[in-house]
């Protein structure tokens, strides 16, 4: 449902924020796959990453959060620090195959300063554009 409200809020503004792509999920699904030692079936990951490729052509530019196992968990958060890293992997994995760029924000002040002002960049492109 996100996903549908992401592509309906583009229809009226030249910019949206989205916590959480498209790739998210995905990565999610193949990371508990992976966990639980089984494979998708047959034609669904293609189908999935078909979807998921045409969705993220909207995207301007996506914000990649490095897994920082020294940052304290939330309580709505997974407590399997290794099933947390899988997912991690699986993000990069599957950000390599889309063609968007990516920025990777590491938990300091300067990856932080360094995606606003990517972010302010993809914004002023898209408004000139």
């Amino acid at each position: 449902m996100r996903h549908a409200l992401d592509l309906q809020a583009a229809l009226d503004a030249e910019v949206v924020p989205v916590d959480r792509s498209v790739i998210d999920p995905v990565a999610y699904w193949l990371a508990a796959l992976q966990h639980r030692g089984e494979s998708p079936k047959a034609g669904s990951l293609e189908h999935l990453m078909q979807v998921a490729q045409i969705h993220s052509r909207g995207y301007s530019l996506i914000l990649a959060t490095v897994l920082d196992p020294a940052v304290p968990l939330g309580e709505h958060r997974d407590r399997d620090l290794g099933y947390r890293a899988l997912v991690a992997d699986k993000v990069a994995e599957l950000l390599r195959q889309f063609d968007v760029p990516v920025l990777q924000v590491a938990n300091s002040d300067d990856s932080r300063e360094a995606a606003i002002q990517a972010a302010l960049a993809a914004v002023a492109q898209m408004s000139a554009a």
